[in-house]
């Protein structure tokens, strides 16, 4: 009889799940009943724009957290502002344009002051890029083959530029917003962007006392191939044009939230002594920091599904052609609302690919490890890793410090935590279910287009790295949304240039990218 009771209680909990995935209401989120007409804005000057992007990424605008104020050099960023200034005659003619250290302000002053202020978030800063390998000069400012080269083509100078070209756009045309329009273009992104945008969030409370309506950043992409890019033996990457071009439906995915970005050293002391007699015991400082690499990288954190991935998963069901894939979306969405459903969660997490795992569970990394005096016949009486933790909504650093300890259990007794710098919580997520969100999804279904007889859907998700607009959050709760209107290819390995080699962005993209903008300044300030 029992040897029929395992099975028996496992078809019963999927079966469970099965009902439970189609009687259950999922969250709905913009459904059209016809599709969206587009709306474009006739540029002026998009044929000039793609030289004027190349220029801005000739200029090798490096952060430093080494600094007090974040800057290694500031004779590019000096370059860059004149660039700019030159560039866009009309923002630095009747705009206010600040600086705070390196970091531009650009406000456009609207004709209701009662109005909280839009804010677009960007960043000036590049990570340092060696021109081995590369196929262009990182820092050539190369308009050729259809693309524009160069650090920050994706991370992320496209934004900037493109708000900026937005604005001269709309001045040219003589419009002027009913709500003040702010847009922070920070220096120091890249190591945290505390004496930039933190400057700024600071600056604008002081303005703005009632906070801001609507912040927009980077966290989000256009994918033309959706989530995992073109199948194998797809008729697209065949090269037959009259096929749908992925077995994927094409999504533009909007960061909601953040993860927090903290990193822990972890210290173990332990006996030392000559090579020759090493310790059996387990006492030797490596001998812990061997077992705590085993049990840190296979005991990470329990998974959990927070809201956004609830409307990530309801939102992309719908979307798949498959009917066994869409009932398993729709299932483990479902099962995020019931705790007794964990275990579908769990395997998920478990299961799944590494950029879906990690955004259902607090993540441990091993980013450094070091031990040993140099000497080849001395074992060491200390050895040392560095951990990456990324956390989750909800996450504290006591929980996150629980969690390592209890994680290396006995092995903690000989071991000293410390986090390297003050933590900071995780943002909580946006609402994807209210008017902010629309207005930022109706922009990209009215000015974005994709390649695909299917329409773009716009999917919710929380995003693992995290942005400038952290320093935002507290004065726009639950009005900050991520995303950057450019195209991400897995077939073009787009996602692999991002703080890697060749990075480019398409010129046909840059339209978009000006028309989004354009219209979320249009639509979210006034007309």
């Amino acid at each position: 009889m029992r040897r029929f009771l395992i099975p028996t209680v496992l078809v019963g909990l999927v079966a469970y799940c099965c009902v439970w995935s189609v009687l259950v209401p999922l969250p709905h989120i913009g459904e059209e009943a016809e599709p969206v007409r587009r709306v474009l804005w006739p540029l002026k000057r998009i044929d000039s724009y793609p030289q004027r992007l190349a220029r801005a990424l000739s200029f090798k605008t490096l952060a430093s957290a080494e600094t007090p104020d974040h800057i290694l050099d500031a004779a590019p960023f000096h370059a860059l502002h004149a660039h700019l200034e030159e560039s866009y005659p009309l923002v630095w003619q009747r705009l206010s344009v600040e600086k705070e250290l390196l970091t531009l302000v650009v406000t456009w002053t609207g004709t209701d002051p009662s109005l909280r202020p839009l804010l677009l978030v960007s960043h000036l800063d590049v990570v340092p890029a060696a021109p081995t390998n590369w196929t262009h000069d990182p820092f050539g400012g190369v308009v050729t083959d259809g693309y524009v080269w160069g650090r920050g083509a994706l991370d992320v100078k496209i934004g900037a530029v493109s708000i900026l070209e937005a604005m001269e756009e709309l001045l040219m045309g003589g419009w002027t917003p009913e709500r003040t329009i702010v847009a922070c273009l920070g220096h120091d992104e890249e190591v945290s962007g505390a004496q930039g945008a933190g400057r700024v969030a600071r600056l604008v409370e002081q303005r703005y006392p009632s906070g801001l309506e609507l912040v927009v950043d980077e966290g989000g992409f256009l994918m033309p191939e959706g989530l995992f890019g073109k199948a194998k033996g797809d008729a697209a990457s065949r090269g037959d044009a009259s096929a749908a071009p992925t077995s994927s439906p094409p999504l533009a995915i909007v960061g909601l939230g953040e993860k927090s970005a903290s990193v822990w050293r972890l210290t173990f002391s332990g006996t030392a002594g000559h090579a020759s007699m090493p310790k059996t015991d387990g006492s030797m400082a490596t001998q812990a920091l061997a077992r705590a690499l085993v049990a840190l990288q296979t005991r990470q954190p329990p998974a959990r599904m927070e809201p956004v991935m609830r409307d990530f998963f309801a939102t992309l069901a719908p979307t798949v052609a498959s009917p066994w894939k869409r009932a398993a979306l729709r299932m483990v969405s479902a099962a995020g609302g019931v705790p007794a459903l964990n275990f579908v969660i769990r395997n998920l997490a478990r299961l799944g690919p590494p950029q879906l795992a990690a955004q259902l569970r607090t993540t441990v990394a091993v980013v450094d490890v070091q031990a040993g005096t140099g000497a080849r016949n001395v074992i060491p009486g200390e050895a040392t890793v560095l951990l990456n933790v990324r956390s989750l909504p909800g996450d504290t650093e006591e929980l996150v410090r629980s969690h390592l300890l209890s994680t290396i259990g006995k092995d903690a007794a000989m071991a000293k935590l410390e986090i390297l710098r003050d933590w900071v919580p995780p943002v909580t997520p946006s609402d994807a279910h209210g008017p902010h969100f629309e207005l930022v999804r109706r922009t990209i279904l009215e000015t974005l287009s994709v390649d695909d007889p299917r329409p773009l859907t716009v999917v919710p998700y929380l995003l693992m790295a995290r942005t400038d607009s952290e320093h935002f959050a507290r004065l726009a709760p639950g009005r900050v949304f991520r995303f950057l209107p450019i195209p991400i290819r897995f077939s073009e390995h787009d996602l692999e240039r991002v703080h890697g080699i060749d990075e480019r962005v398409r010129v046909d993209a840059l339209d978009g990218a000006v028309q989004f903008y354009l219209r979320l300044m249009h639509q979210g300030a006034g007309e």
